[in-house]
């Protein structure tokens, strides 16, 4: 099953308060509410895209695939849409890396743009 996966994303990007940031981006109560407690039922794409343009991700990154009743086979396109949670443990790491650590991973990752 395919399912909207906002925490995943938003736990990546720091966003502590989702409904809080989707407020933010201009989305009713209803919406912000129930975005964040993963109850939507359906998508809007005007909501898909601003919080793609907002946390600067692809719908891809928004939505995850649940393994349901119906096998698939592991070599399916919708296997991509599965969530790895080691990246959230690498955010935590993050979070408490003292400044000077902090200032070589920066250093580092200038590097990367070159």
């Amino acid at each position: 099953m395919i399912i909207l996966n906002l925490a995943h994303i938003m736990k990546l990007r720091g966003i502590a308060v989702p409904y809080s940031f989707m407020k933010r981006l201009g989305m009713s109560h209803n919406v912000a509410s129930r975005l964040s407690k993963n109850q939507a039922t359906n998508l809007n794409l005007k909501h898909v895209n601003s919080l793609c343009i907002a946390l600067h991700c692809t719908p891809n990154d928004l939505l995850e695939y649940q393994p349901g009743t119906t096998p698939i086979d592991d070599k399916h396109p919708l296997n991509t849409l599965k969530k790895d949670s080691s990246s959230l443990d690498s955010m935590e790491k993050l979070r408490k890396l003292p400044p000077e650590k902090l200032k070589q991973l920066k250093g580092w990752l200038d590097g990367l743009d070159a």
